[in-house]
């Protein structure tokens, strides 16, 4: 369950594990883990994960130039195929900050600049993305609970959790587990088109992971493409 604060109660009840992502907690999750050591398919893996780089980036930045997502593409292939060649060694595994280093790596201006304004949640006091995941699952009701980071970077932590969520589907699966996903505030994940896609992608491919979404909101209006 992905939430803002309001299920405690019965998270309690059920003896549930509450995870606090915040810039306060010291609990982290790395957006660029990934489950392709477990993937039929090394290419369409990347594919997949350049796509989730590219909403991941595009809701920090608020607007992304062709330019920029080609270079966003470019770079998420590179660190991942040098993960795939070093044989998934942890040493490899790719995150923000070495995402951020192969921006710097490339010779267009315009990977500079991207560089440049990611650079504070990379580097910066925003840095709570670029940290290795520490987190434990220890509980078959796992909450995550965003309330408390800015709401600037809210929609950033839905995508980051979701992320999570489907790279934990593919160890489920093979253990013969569903995975029921509870999604609130969804209208959150409406706010540009690249989330919004992402969530869409969770509905179609999921069901292949034995996931079991559901996303619930009091924000109809947010919801109408209209």
């Amino acid at each position: 369950m992905i939430h803002n604060g309001e299920y405690y109660p019965l998270i309690k009840a059920f003896g549930g594990q509450t995870l606090n992502i915040s810039t306060k907690t010291n609990t982290h999750i790395n957006p660029f883990d990934s489950s392709l050591q477990y993937a039929k398919n090394d290419k369409e893996a990347i594919k997949e994960k350049s796509e989730f780089v590219l909403a991941f980036v595009e809701s920090i930045v608020n607007g992304l130039s062709g330019e920029q997502k080609t270079l966003i593409d470019r770079c998420t292939n590179n660190i991942y195929e040098e993960y795939q060649l070093h044989n998934y060694n942890k040493e490899y595994e790719p995150d923000f900050k070495k995402f951020y280093d192969e921006l710097l790596r490339q010779p267009e201006m315009e990977a500079k600049n991207l560089a440049l304004i990611i650079e504070r949640y990379v580097t910066g006091g925003m840095d709570i993305f670029a940290k290795k995941t520490n987190i434990e699952i220890k509980n078959r009701f796992i909450t995550f609970d965003i309330s408390e980071l800015p709401q600037s970077i809210q929609t950033t932590g839905y995508l980051v959790v979701l992320d999570h969520i489907m790279n934990r589907l593919h160890k489920n699966k093979l253990e013969g587990k569903s995975t029921w996903i509870f999604i609130d505030e969804f209208h959150i994940l409406l706010a540009n088109k690249f989330s919004s896609e992402y969530i869409a992608k969770i509905y179609k491919t999921g069901r292949k992971e034995n996931a079991i979404p559901t996303i619930i909101t009091q924000n109809i209006r947010r919801c109408n493409p209209k």
